[in-house]
This record gives C-alpha cells, structure tokens and sequence, in this order.
C-alpha cells in the first residue's frame, strides 16, 4: 500500500512538473511575443521621427559676383544656381543678375497628408518644392529670373525618367489643388500653397536649400573649397 502511495506520489508530482513547465513555456511564450511586437513598434516609431526629420538637398547656389556703387551699397548680385538630383549630384547651372543683395526664392510647396510620411511613400513621403523663380530685393517678383519650367516635374523628383503621371497632374493642376481641399484631399495633399525664402548675400558665398519631410524650404550657408574663396578676385569671404 505504502510502495503504491509512493508511486502515486510520484506520479504527481512529474505530473505537476510537467503542468508547470508547459505552463511555463506557454507563458514564456507570450512574453516573448509581446517583447518582439514593443520591439517593431518602436524602431518603426524610430524610423517614423526620422523620416519626418530627413532633409534633403534640393539646390545650391554660389554668389560669384556683385557690384556696388561708390559708397559700396550692392547693386547687382550674380548668382550660380543649380538644383540638385536625388543623389546630391547638381544638375545644369543658370546665370542670374539680380539687383540688390538680398536675394529671394520664390517656391510652389506641396504637402502630404502625415500618414504618407509615417509610411515612408516614395513620392509623398516627403514634401514637393518647385522653383518658381529668383528676384533681388531692388525689382518686381514679376521680373524675376524662371527657375523650373511651370508644370514640369523637376528633375529631383522624379519616379521616372519623364515624370509619373501622378507627379505630372501634382504641378499641372496645383493651382486647382491649392483652391480645393476637397478636390487635393483625393491625391492625399494637405496643403499646396506658394513660399518663398530670402538671404542677404555676398561674393563668394555658397548657400543651400534644404526641405524636410514635413516642413518648407530652409536656406542655409555653406564653407566654400578654399581654392574657390582664393580665385574670387581677392574680395574677402565675410
């Protein structure tokens, strides 16, 4: 009797061993999942913040010359500006003579919804920026000098070598979609509006535009190669 009770008891308590370890396992189990989905959900919030930070390059612009008057007020600045392909690489390089030394960009922006951002799309995953035009501070934006061609697709955002035909429609109907909500919420656009940035700016200075995934245009100054600074007629790069 006492020999049966033993086994009994033994049998038990491998049964309970048993029991406890699958419990154990199963509740390991689940543990380790929900360690895993908190793990997903953060480096997608990670990558998330990061696409709404990432800025990208979108022109350069160097000022290689500018005249002034006998009392040194500046009277006609000239820019070098090139737009800038999704590599950084510059494509071709325009002249301009402005007048005056403040110096102004004139943009048409396109916005996306956040959702697009949060996602990373490839086209609306970040804000759009067509240059209008380059005009001083001393004439009429009307006078300007064009920059991209108006319902064009400029070359750095591109899908394709012509341009997707939904980037197509974004600037040939973007005064359409910056007078109806209604009408731009149908292609996920929060919001088309113009902007424009400004510098005052001297010989030998470079400066670049920059845009972020959920923001406008920035303007920001740039170290110049040394051997540029020293070919430029000896004037000082202040």
């Amino acid at each position: 009797m006492l020999r049966w009770i033993g086994r009994l008891a033994l049998s038990m308590c491998g049964g309970a061993v048993l029991v406890g370890t699958a419990w154990w396992s199963i509740n390991h189990s689940d543990q380790q999942r929900e360690i895993a989905r908190l793990q997903a959900e953060r480096e997608e919030l990670i990558q998330v913040i990061s696409r709404l930070k990432n800025e990208r390059r979108v022109a350069q612009l160097f000022v290689s010359d500018q005249k002034t008057d006998a009392d040194g007020r500046s009277l006609e600045t000239t820019v070098e500006f090139a737009t800038l392909d999704a590599d950084g690489k510059p494509g071709p390089v325009k002249r301009l003579e402005l007048v005056g030394d403040i110096c102004y960009i004139d943009a048409l922006v396109i916005r996306f919804e956040n959702d697009y951002v949060e996602k990373g799309d490839p086209l609306r995953g970040h804000s759009l920026h067509l240059f209008r035009r380059m005009f001083g501070e001393g004439q009429a934006p009307g006078s300007g000098v064009a920059l991209d061609e108006f319902g064009a697709v400029p070359a750095f955002y591109q899908t394709s070598p012509e341009g997707s035909r939904f980037e197509q429609q974004l600037w040939r109907r973007f005064w359409d979609y910056a007078a109806d909500p209604k009408l731009a919420g149908e292609l996920g656009v929060r919001v088309a509006q113009g902007e424009a940035v400004y510098q005052r700016m001297k010989k030998g200075q470079l400066w670049e535009l920059r845009t972020r995934a959920d923001a406008g245009l920035e303007m920001v100054r740039q170290p110049v190669n040394a051997i540029i600074s020293n070919h430029l007629s000896g004037n000082s790069v202040n």
